[in-house]
């Protein structure tokens, strides 16, 4: 629509909510003085929380975010520190908690980390690769995970607006204060725990747990801390998937990390383990947005049994058995003297997030999509969903945040991709020019690069349609269906089929006649094009409602302009309607409805064929035989058998492109099946 999600032509939305719950705000980050982690997008990599470093392009983080000789860092109002991940070194933190100097200083496997970061458009990824031979799991008995803190592991904190600068905790020490600005922070555990071992896991899984441990918005931990009701809580267990997961790895060498111990001592074994987790974006945790930086502190802890009894009355208080130390070079927990409290929030550093240089770049000569989003944090909307969806059918994904942009910027990312999507979460004069007219000309229209797009509202600016004189919504030659202001037109009902008015179309193949194309009834975008477009599905069966319709190049538009290239209106529709006032989401198309979307794709970009599969060679790992692949596309079914020629009986994978099984006596072969 002409704004984000609802019109600003004078015209309400009948689901009025909608306003509310997709207004964002931008802050300006004011915490982060003692150092800087740039947080850069995946690209075209994907993650897997499955606790393996397989998946992870090491090799493209470039350097630390390291402080200086302690206690320089501590004693500076800011220091240089800045880069991409974090290594432990224990010339460079803080000790506290009674943790004395002699700490981590065992021997070569005593302790060292390597704490990476990663995002794209719905996590924070981090993935921590531990150097430790002694590895504790069990000492916390709690059945939500509470006392993570008793287990091996890390902590970290987050100022979600970037807007802390003093002490976190002055009226109720050790809890976060509750009132501005301090209402946005929390503090997370993260931790080995035997609890949460999955069940029939391989022998090198080890379980883990994540759990909010203090917060100054309370409703984050919820009334049983650590289990449900709380946001943190919630919004995990609504991914889906693994939160977080760990593995116990006897050669870490060999398992792909590049600690710099590892490269330091070339001869030497080194062992550990690897906890890896998600933490849910686009303002599913309040303020939790990539559209600025993040106040951020981290600690890490060892819990070993040489210093101290393990099962004594109060370890998370120095006991002797766990070590303690800061990235940051905070050497106290409480406030008394700022310059070395952990809980002053200005002896943190901050998250940047960095949408200009991925992890991995879409490669030379793979179909890439510039998707063009709102930004990006919006909790409703499904494009990170769509996004996936995308790369796992074989297309590069280059996410660009339209709102806030300007003309000459989307054209030049556009001439960079074989095509640009547009999704219905922008405002639709963020893509026009002059920004923000309802009389603007969309920025692409005489760009000689495809265009898909299921925003509706900009398909007038791009004269797709015909306009009105004064730029406003007519809801006649184009809108969503299920929009009261559709009702006159018999439009307001939504639906959960169309129909195919051209089943020879490429992008129709064949489909024809009535198609369902969503699970659960949903809108629909229509349009009424020129009669040069070719109109390949429509919401009615007499075709007068066009919702799929093709220009190809050369085609002349409403205008009387011509197309310098294909530009193809999108069925999906959007949440206008309390009937259907959720994301488009992919999981609501049937397989029908994916594949007439795959189509529209590639009728503008073909996808490359994937690569054939091909096995890595087996490896035995802790215990169990670890198989990995590449090429193919997913998902993927791993198989085994006896013999060569089956019976073959499929296993659970441990990822996209790996699985972990246990060893065993007999002779067992296997095979991975894909697209």
């Amino acid at each position: 629509m002409k704004t984000h999600h609802f019109p600003s032509r004078g015209v309400a939305l009948r689901w009025s909510a909608a306003a509310a719950a997709l207004a964002a705000a931008t802050t300006v980050a004011l915490a982060g003085p003692k150092g800087e982690i740039t947080v850069r997008q995946l690209g075209d990599a994907r993650i897997t929380v499955d606790g393996n470093i397989a998946d992870w392009p090491l090799v493209a983080f470039k350097s630390a975010a390291q402080q200086p000789l302690f206690p320089e860092g501590q004693n500076s109002v800011s220091t240089l520190a800045k880069g991409d991940h974090l290594v432990f070194d224990k010339r460079r933190v803080g000790l506290f908690n009674g943790t004395g100097a002699a700490a981590f200083g065992a021997g070569d496997n005593d302790f060292g980390a390597a704490t990476y970061f990663a995002y794209d458009m719905k996590y924070l990824y981090i993935l921590a690769v531990v150097i430790d031979d002694t590895l504790r799991d069990d000492r916390d008995a709690t059945p939500n995970g509470t006392q993570g803190f008793f287990n091996d592991g890390f902590e970290f904190f987050l100022d979600t607006k970037g807007d802390s600068m003093d002490c976190i905790s002055e009226l109720s020490f050790p809890s976060i204060d509750e009132e501005a600005p301090n209402s946005d922070d929390f503090q997370v555990t993260v931790a080995l725990n035997g609890t949460f071992k999955p069940t029939g896991a391989a022998a090198d899984v080890l379980g883990a747990r994540q759990s909010v441990e203090r917060a100054g918005n309370l409703d984050l931990i919820g009334p049983d801390k650590g289990g449900p009701g709380g946001i943190y809580r919630d919004q995990l267990d609504l991914i889906g998937g693994p939160d977080i997961a760990a593995r116990k790895v006897s050669d870490l060498r060999a398992a792909g990390a590049r600690n710099p111990e590892l490269a330091a001592k070339p001869n030497v074994k080194f062992s550990g383990y690897v906890i890896e987790m998600r933490v849910p974006l686009r303002n599913r945790i309040p303020s939790a947005t990539t559209d600025h930086a993040m106040g951020f502190e981290l600690f890490w802890r060892d819990v070993d049994k040489v210093n101290g009894d393990p099962e004594g009355p109060d370890p998370g208080a120095g006991g002797g058995d766990i070590s303690w130390a800061t990235w940051g070079q905070s050497t106290a927990v409480d406030c008394s003297d700022p310059a070395k409290s952990l809980f002053t929030s200005s002896n943190w550093g901050q998250l940047v997030f960095d949408k200009a240089d991925p992890l991995v770049p879409v490669p030379a000569g793979k179909p890439s999509l510039l998707f063009v989003t709102s930004t990006q944090d919006n909790a409703p909307n499904a494009d990170g969903d769509l996004v996936d969806f995308l790369k796992d059918n074989g297309y590069g994904v280059v996410p660009f945040t339209a709102n806030g942009s300007s003309p000459d910027g989307l054209r030049a990312a556009a001439a960079s991709t074989t095509a640009v999507f547009i999704s219905e979460s922008i405002g639709s004069t963020s893509v026009v020019e002059p920004p923000g007219q309802g009389t603007g000309v969309f920025s692409l229209k005489n760009t000689d690069v495809p265009v898909i797009s299921f925003e509706a509202f900009m398909f007038d600016n791009a004269d797709w349609v015909k306009r009105t004189p004064d730029g406003s919504n007519d809801f006649v030659n184009w809108g969503n269906t299920g929009r009261s202001e559709v009702e006159p037109i018999g439009l307001f009902d939504v639906d959960d089929s169309l129909y195919i008015q051209k089943p020879g179309h490429p992008i129709a193949k064949g489909l024809s006649g009535k198609v369902k194309v969503y699970n659960e009834p949903y809108s629909f975008t229509f349009a009424i094009p020129s009669p040069d477009a070719d109109v390949v599905a429509s919401v009615d069966a007499a075709g007068s409602v066009p919702t799929l319709f093709v220009y190809d190049k050369g085609d002349r538009l409403p205008d009387g302009s011509v197309a310098p290239n294909k530009r193809i209106g999108l069925f999906l529709g959007q949440a206008a309607n309390p009937n259907a006032n959720y994301g488009p989401a992919v999981a609501n198309l049937t397989e029908a409805g994916r594949q007439l979307l795959l189509n529209t794709v590639a009728y503008v970009a073909p996808a490359t064929p994937a690569a054939p599969i091909t096995l890595g060679a087996l490896r035995l790992e802790g215990g169990s035989v670890v198989l990995t692949w590449q090429g193919g596309t997913g998902p993927f079914t791993v198989q085994d058998a006896g013999d060569v020629t089956g019976p073959w009986s499929n296993v659970a994978t441990t990822s996209d492109r790996t699985t972990s099984q246990p060893a065993q006596a007999a002779r067992r072969f296997f095979r991975v099946l894909g697209k």
